[in-house]
C-alpha cells in the first residue's frame, strides 16, 4: 500500500529558488514517488494544503511548453538517487489522495495532542487550586469551631459566676432579715437611753 512503502527523500532543497510547482515537476521528472515529494516539501515548511494545491496544478494544469530534461537531483555528499519507475500522469490518483490525507491527519493529530496537553495542564492546575482552597476552608472551619467553643466556655463561666453571686446575695438577704429586727430594736433602745441621759442632765 502507498502509505507503507519505503520512503526515500532528498536531504535539501534545490540550489536555486523554485516554486513548489517547479520543485514537484523537477522531482517527478526524476521519477520520485508522490510520498517522497510530499515528505520533502513538508520538511521545507510547506503545509499539506499548499502541497496538495501544487500537486494538483502539476497534474491538471497545462504545461508551459516542452520541458528540457533536468539534471539528476543529487543530495549533497552522495551520488544521484536512483530513478523510480514512471508514474501515471493526469488527474489526482488514489495514492496521492492517501498520501495527502495521511499528512493532513498527522498534522491534525499533532495539533490535537498539543491542545489536549494544554487542557490536561489546565485541569491539573485547577485541581491543585481547588485542593488549596478546600484546605483553607477546612482550616477556617476548624478555627471557627475552636473560637466558638472558647466563647461558649467563657459564657458558661460568666453564667456560673453570676449564679454564685446571686446565691451569695440571697444568703446575705437571709442573714440581714434575721439580724435586722434585733438591730432595729437595739438602735431604738439606744435612742431611748440617750434621751434619758439628756433629760437627767437638765
Amino acid at each position: 500500500m502507498a502509505l507503507f512503502e519505503k520512503k526515500r527523500e532528498p536531504t535539501q532543497e534545490p540550489a536555486h529558488e523554485e516554486s513548489p510547482v517547479d520543485i514537484i515537476r523537477e522531482m517527478k521528472s526524476q521519477n520520485y514517488s508522490n510520498n517522497q515529494i510530499v515528505e520533502y516539501l513538508q520538511k521545507q515548511g510547506l503545509k499539506s494544503e499548499e502541497i496538495f494545491d501544487a500537486m494538483n496544478q502539476v497534474e491538471t494544469g497545462p504545461a508551459a511548453g516542452p520541458m528540457p530534461a533536468p539534471a539528476p537531483f543529487m543530495p549533497p555528499g552522495g551520488p544521484p538517487l536512483m530513478a523510480m519507475p514512471p508514474q501515471m500522469t493526469g488527474s489526482i490518483t488514489k495514492e496521492q489522495v492517501e498520501e495527502i490525507a495521511e499528512s493532513i491527519v498527522d498534522e491534525m493529530i499533532e495539533k490535537f495532542q498539543k491542545d489536549f496537553k494544554k487542557i490536561v495542564d489546565w485541569k491539573e492546575s485547577t485541581e491543585s487550586k481547588l485542593a488549596a482552597l478546600e484546605q483553607k476552608f477546612e482550616d477556617m472551619s476548624k478555627n471557627f469551631d475552636s473560637l466558638h467553643a472558647g466563647v461558649l466556655g467563657k459564657i458558661e463561666e460568666y453564667d456560673k459566676g453570676l449564679t454564685d453571686v446571686g446565691t451569695e446575695i440571697r444568703a446575705l438577704e437571709k442573714v440581714f432579715s434575721k439580724i435586722l429586727p434585733t438591730l432595729t430594736e437595739n438602735v431604738s433602745e439606744l435612742s431611748r437611753i440617750t434621751e434619758k441621759l439628756k433629760t437627767s442632765k437638765k
